[in-house]
């Protein structure tokens, strides 16, 4: 069905802008509120349940930085500050190792969003230590 295709194809591509709104968002500021205001306006934008995007990116093996700013700030879930802990504790620990070692304008967008997830989960497992959450 052609219809089934597009909403499949169109959801992927609010999650892709959407991961790449939460990586720009972390790398240009350090403002957490600013992040979260960030994507509250994209989800009323394009009309998104929070919840919805949680529960799709809960499902997956990657992106765990996300889920872990999820649960640390209560976007379409609980402010949980321990499941955020393992979700940047697992992003922190992903195998990223080659895609360093190779030229970053080769990558394709995956591994360039894999290598933001390892960073960002770093970042925000630090951050958790350093404000005691």
């Amino acid at each position: 069905d052609q219809s089934t295709n597009y909403k499949i194809d169109d959801q992927s591509s609010l999650l892709q802008n959407l991961l790449q709104l939460f990586i720009t968002q972390f790398n240009t500021t350090t403002n957490s509120k600013q992040i979260f205001n960030s994507l509250l306006n994209y989800f009323e934008v394009n009309q998104i349940d929070p919840s919805l995007i949680f529960n799709e990116l809960a499902y997956q093996d990657y992106n765990f930085s996300m889920i872990g700013y999820f649960h640390e700030y209560g976007v379409g879930t609980e402010i949980d500050y321990q499941k955020a802990f393992w979700m940047y504790k697992l992003s922190s620990e992903s195998e990223v190792k080659n895609d360093f070692e190779n030229n970053l304008d080769n990558l394709s967008l995956l591994d360039k969003f894999n290598i933001n997830n390892y960073i960002i989960g770093k970042i925000s497992l630090g951050l958790l230590y350093f404000v005691g959450k």
